[in-house]
C-alpha cells in the first residue's frame, strides 16, 4: 500500500511541478475500479474449489462429498476465508486498480517529462545485437504469414485477461511470502521500468518511428504488411496503436493509452509470470515461461517494440524478484527451482 500511495502521490507532485493539468485525473476513472471487484467475485467459487481439492483428514486422506466441502469452509486449521485470504483480495479488489490507474496517468506524462528521444538510438541497438539486421527482418521469414501473425495478435492481447487472472489468482494464495514477494515484485516492475526507465529512455516503439524520427523508416516494409494484412481484417494491434497515436497527438488525455516503447511492460510482466510459474509447478512454468517469448516475439512482429526493449527487461525482472526476496525476508532469495 504504501508503494501504491506513494506512486500516486508522486504522479501529482509531477504534474504541479511540470504544469501538466488534469493528467492524473485517471487514477479516478470508475470503470477501472469495477474490474477487480468483478474478477474477484466471478473467482470466488473457482477460488473455493480448488481449495476443497486439497483438504484432507488428518491419516492425509482426501475427503469425499459433503464432508470435504464443509471441511474446505470452517474446517480447523484448513478454512477458507482466513484473514490473509481477505487481505489478498481486497489488494486485488482495489488496490490494484487504484495503483494501474496511477501507472496508467504517468505513462500518458512520458512524453511531456521527457520527449521522445531514444528511438533511433535503440533501434541502431538493435541491428547491433542481431548482426546488422533489425529483429523483425530475422523473423519475418519465418512469421510472415497471415495464420502465424493473426495467431500472434491475439495471443499478445490475451496479456491483458491473463494479467488480471494471475493478479487475482494470487489474491486468493495462501502462500503467503510467495504472495508478497509477487506483489512488491509486480508493483516495483511498473514504477522502476514502466515510469523511471520509460521516462529516462523515452521511445515511442517502432509502429511510431517514420512520425517520430523521419520519413527514412527502417520499419515502413513490416508496418506495411501489418497494415495489408489489417485492410483485409483487422489486425487489433494496429487498431490499438492507432488509438494511442490518436490520443498523443490530439491530447485526448483517454485512460491507459500512454506511449512508452523502452522497456517494455508487457515482456516484464510475462517474465514475472514465468517466474511465478516455477514457483508453482513444472508445468504452470513452461507454459508462462512459453508465453513470455511468444510477447517477446510478438512485440517485435507487431511492431510494439525495439527486441531491446523485451531483453532489458528480461534481465531486470529477475534482479528485481531477488533484490524483493531480500527486502521481505532477509535471507538470500534465490530463483526459483521449478516445483514437482
Amino acid at each position: 500500500m504504501v508503494l501504491a500511495v506513494s506512486y500516486c502521490l508522486a504522479g501529482y507532485i509531477a504534474e504541479a511541478a511540470f504544469d501538466l493539468p488534469g493528467r492524473m485525473r485517471n487514477v479516478w476513472f470508475e470503470g477501472t475500479y469495477l474490474v477487480y471487484p468483478t474478477l474477484v467475485l466471478l473467482s470466488f467459487p473457482f477460488a473455493f474449489a480448488a481449495h476443497r481439492w486439497t483438504i484432507r483428514d488428518r491419516e492425509g486422506r482426501w475427503i469425499p462429498g459433503l464432508a470435504g466441502w464443509k471441511a474446505a469452509w470452517s474446517g480447523e486449521g484448513v478454512r477458507f476465508l482466513t484473514p490473509s485470504r481477505v487481505v489478498g483480495v481486497m489488494i486485488v479488489a482495489a488496490l490494484t486498480p487504484f495503483f494501474l490507474s496511477t501507472y496508467g496517468s504517468w505513462k500518458s506524462m512520458i512524453p511531456d517529462l521527457q520527449p521522445f528521444g531514444w528511438d533511433t538510438r535503440i533501434s541502431s541497438l538493435d541491428r547491433v545485437l542481431h548482426l546488422g539486421r533489425l529483429p523483425y527482418e530475422w523473423l519475418q521469414p519465418a512469421l510472415g504469414q497471415a495464420a502465424i501473425t493473426r495467431t500472434i495478435d491475439v495471443l499478445y492481447i490475451l496479456w491483458l485477461p491473463v494479467n488480471g487472472a494471475v493478479i487475482v489468482w494470487q489474491g486468493w494464495s495462501a502462500r503467503l511470502e510467495l504472495r508478497a514477494q509477487f506483489f512488491v515484485t509486480y508493483f516495483l516492475v511498473y514504477i522502476l521500468l514502466g515510469t523511471v526507465l520509460a521516462t529516462a529512455l523515452s521511445a515511442g516503439g517502432p509502429c511510431y518511428y517514420g512520425a517520430l524520427v523521419g520519413p527514412r523508416d527502417p520499419y515502413a516494409q513490416l508496418m506495411g504488411y501489418l497494415g495489408a494484412l489489417s485492410a483485409e481484417q483487422p489486425i487489433i494491434a494496429l487498431r490499438v496503436q492507432e488509438t494511442l497515436w490518436r490520443n498523443y497527438t490530439e491530447g485526448l488525455n483517454l485512460p491507459f493509452v500512454g506511449i512508452s516503447a523502452m522497456p517494455s511492460v508487457h515482456v516484464a510482466v510475462a517474465v514475472l509470470f514465468a517466474i511465478l510459474g516455477w514457483r508453482t509447478s513444472r508445468w504452470l512454468g513452461w507454459a508462462f515461461t512459453v508465453y513470455a517469448i511468444v510477447v517477446l516475439v510478438g512485440s517485435v512482429h507487431l511492431g510494439w517494440h525495439y527486441a531491446a526493449d523485451g531483453y532489458l527487461s528480461a534481465l531486470l525482472v529477475p534482479v528485481l524478484w531477488v533484490v524483493t526476496g531480500h527486502l521481505l525476508d532477509n535471507r538470500p532469495h534465490r530463483l526459483p527451482r521449478p516445483r514437482e
